[in-house]
């Protein structure tokens, strides 16, 4: 089919779009950082860290997709995610689900933004997601200007993990940046 035409194969085919098998280079650093912070990992601090780091990068793979292909990068030669180059979801639906998924990700942690205690979330974790959209996003589209993997580092580095340390410990971790490194270069490895 062009489109996706039930319910269930739209699911399925956001799913698949979102790319969970990436969600490793999300859930490594947040794991990391509670090993290293001390911070326990069954709490509501640590679910809250991976619920922002994934639908942040959820939100990320579905604009990538979307601006690649808008920005004619990806091809029916080439292309990065088939989705919408074989027309199995429409640019409409995948623009509006990576909204959707960054939405969810800031309403994960917007109550903790407007607290004294985590004031120090802030800029780590707005700069986080502003790359994160800009990566591909136009007028930017870091990817395009060779800045695509600097903002990879950054982002599954040291800006997911100081704020992953400021959800779970209420504070940034100065020892977390030695862990930072090894992290955002294997990410920028991976990719």
């Amino acid at each position: 089919p062009i489109y996706a035409s039930t319910m269930k194969e739209v699911l399925a085919e956001l799913l698949v779009a979102t790319r969970p098998w990436s969600f490793t280079a999300t859930a490594i650093p947040v794991l990391v950082t509670a090993a290293v912070t001390g911070a326990p990992f069954f709490t509501v601090e640590f679910a809250r860290a991976l619920a922002m780091g994934l639908f942040v990068h959820a939100g990320a793979n579905l604009t990538n997709t979307y601006f690649d292909f808008t920005n004619g990068f990806d091809t029916k030669q080439h292309n990065s995610d088939p989705t919408l180059v074989e027309k199995r979801l429409s640019p409409l639906t995948i623009l509006l689900m990576s909204i959707v998924c960054y939405t969810i990700g800031i309403f994960s942690v917007l109550p903790l933004l407007f607290s004294n205690s985590y004031h120090d979330m802030i800029i780590p974790f707005v700069a986080g997601l502003v790359l994160a959209f800009f990566y591909t996003g136009n007028p930017v589209g870091l990817k395009y200007i060779a800045l695509g993997d600097i903002t990879i580092f950054l982002c599954f580095g040291p800006l997911l993990m100081q704020c992953s340390a400021i959800i779970m410990t209420q504070k940034m971790s100065d020892e977390l940046y030695l862990y930072t490194i090894p992290i955002g270069l294997l990410t920028v490895g991976i990719l």
